[in-house]
C-alpha cells in the first residue's frame, strides 16, 4: 500500500505554507484520475473545494463534493476515484510534533470523520483565509483557529450528553430544514420553551448564538454553490435564505474571512 509522506497528496500541491509542525496546501487533481489504495503519514484535515471524488474506505464509500469537510487519522486507508473536472482541495496537515508542543493527545482522533458542525467548518474557512491572504499575525491566528476546532471536536459529544434533550433537537432541527427561517418564537412554541432560555443555553452549548449558528449553516449551504461559476452570486444568496446580495457578502465575510467573489478567486487559482 502506497504511503504519502509530510504534505505529499494524490497530485502537486498548488500552494504550500509550513511552520512549527503544520503543513498547509491546496491541491488540484486530474479529471477521472483513479488512485491505489493509500495512507498518509500524518493526520489531517481536508476541505473539499470544487468538483470532488467518490471515497473508498473499509465498508464505506463518500461522495466527496465542495463544503464536505473530512479528517484523516493516521494510516487511515482510502483510495479515490471518478475526480470531477476542476477538483480541488485545501488541507491541514499535522506533523507529531504539532501535537506534542501543544499538549494534545493524538490518541483521541481516532479513524476518519465526516465533519457536520457548522462552527468547525466556518473556523476552517477562516484559517484558509488567513493562510492564503497573509499578515505578519498568521501562524499566531491560524493556530488559535485550529486549536478552537479541536476544542470544539473533543466537546461535541460532551456538549450532546450534557444538553437539554429540547436545545438537541433545536440544533438537529434547523440542520435537517436548512431550507425554513424559523424565529425564535416559532421554535419556543415548538419546542415548549421560553425564548429567553433558547437564547441563554444555546451559545452556552454550542459556541454560537442561535442566530449565528443559523447564519453558518447558510454558509455552509452556499459552499457546494459558489464553484458553480454559472449560478450568479444573487441566486445564491437567494436560493441560500440571505435577505440579498449585500446581506450574503457581509455574513460571508464576517464568518469566513473572505466576500463570495473573493472565494470565488481561490477557487480558479
Amino acid at each position: 500500500m502506497q504511503k504519502l509522506e509530510n504534505g505529499k497528496y494524490l497530485s502537486e500541491n498548488t500552494f504550500e505554507k509550513r511552520f512549527d509542525g503544520l503543513i498547509i496546501s491546496k491541491n488540484t487533481y486530474t479529471e477521472n484520475y483513479y488512485s491505489s489504495w493509500h495512507y498518509h503519514e500524518n493526520c489531517y484535515f481536508a476541505l473539499i473545494l470544487k468538483g470532488g471524488s467518490l471515497e473508498r474506505r473499509k465498508g464505506n464509500d463518500i461522495e466527496c463534493r465542495p463544503g464536505l469537510l473530512l479528517f484523516y487519522n493516521t494510516q487511515e486507508p482510502h483510495k479515490n476515484e471518478k475526480y470531477l473536472p476542476g477538483s480541488k482541495n485545501f488541507n491541514i496537515e499535522f506533523q507529531n510534533s504539532w501535537f506534542e508542543n501543544m499538549h494534545i493527545e493524538k490518541k483521541a482522533l481516532e479513524g476518519g470523520m465526516i465533519i457536520k458542525d457548522v462552527v468547525v467548518k466556518s473556523l476552517f474557512l477562516k484559517i484558509m483565509a488567513e493562510a492564503v491572504e497573509p499578515d505578519t499575525d498568521m501562524q499566531l491566528s491560524i493556530e488559535a483557529s485550529i486549536l478552537q476546532c479541536f476544542s470544539v471536536l473533543k466537546n461535541e459529544n460532551k456538549n450532546y450528553l450534557s444538553a437539554p434533550v429540547w436545545l438537541i433537537q433545536i440544533k438537529e432541527l434547523l440542520n435537517e430544514t436548512k431550507d425554513h427561517s424559523y424565529s425564535l418564537g416559532e421554535l419556543s412554541i415548538l419546542f415548549g420553551v421560553h425564548p429567553v432560555t433558547i437564547s441563554k443555553l444555546f451559545p452556552h452549548f454550542f459556541q454560537c448564538t442561535i442566530g449565528e449558528y443559523i447564519r453558518k449553516i447558510k454558509i455552509e449551504k452556499s459552499l457546494s454553490l459558489l464553484p458553480k461559476k454559472h449560478i450568479s452570486l444573487a441566486s445564491i444568496s437567494s436560493t441560500c435564505g440571505f435577505a440579498d446580495h449585500g446581506h450574503f457578502t457581509r455574513v460571508f465575510k464576517k464568518h469566513t474571512g473572505f466576500t463570495p467573489s473573493q472565494y470565488r478567486e481561490i477557487l480558479i487559482r
